[in-house]
């Protein structure tokens, strides 16, 4: 398989003898979690929907979209914001009672934009209106030679916990 990009669409060659035409701002935005693509300086250069639903309003120092009702009426933040945001300085930046999330999300931003770990996961909670949320953040390098990183935020709040080891059924 190979990829072969232009700015606005990719073409994936498979070992079969046709390709699909791929639109990147739509594989972005038919991902769940809220994500945000990094350059090497840790400016976002691209968002997906659910990320603009949410993230990027606490990015840009304003509430939430969620915190104003967009799961009610699925309201939706303009398609560039949190773009030309630097995530590093918002966390270097952050106050209060997030400070101590906001310091260690840096720590593992910077140390994979550095490529110093080639993962970096991170489990968080935070308050929103009408519930305390939580969330997996998870950072991943590019692939590009110019360096960069995937941030991907994932809500557990509603997950449910699988005990481990499996209890057998008719066990308990």
């Amino acid at each position: 398989m190979s990829l072969i990009q232009s700015e606005s669409t990719a073409t994936v060659a498979f070992p079969r003898p046709h390709a699909v035409e791929i639109d990147p701002q739509e594989v972005l935005d038919s991902l769940s979690a809220h994500v945000a693509v990094l350059d090497a300086t840790g400016t976002i250069v691209a968002v997906n929907r659910a990320w603009r639903t949410c993230f990027a309003h606490k990015v840009e120092g304003k509430p939430c979209v969620l915190d104003e009702g967009a799961d009610r009426d699925h309201r939706e933040a303009p398609s560039g914001a949190g773009l030309g945001v630097n995530y590093l300085e918002v966390c270097r930046n952050t106050r209060g009672r997030e400070e101590p999330f906001a310091q260690a999300a840096l720590r593992g931003l910077e140390a994979v934009l550095e490529r110093r770990t080639p993962e970096f996961i991170f489990n968080y909670s935070c308050a929103w209106p009408v519930q305390q949320r939580r969330f997996v953040m998870s950072v991943t390098p590019t692939s590009s030679p110019r360096g960069g990183a995937i941030v991907a935020h994932y809500d557990l709040t509603d997950a449910t916990e699988i005990p481990w080891p499996p209890v057998p059924s008719g066990r308990r």
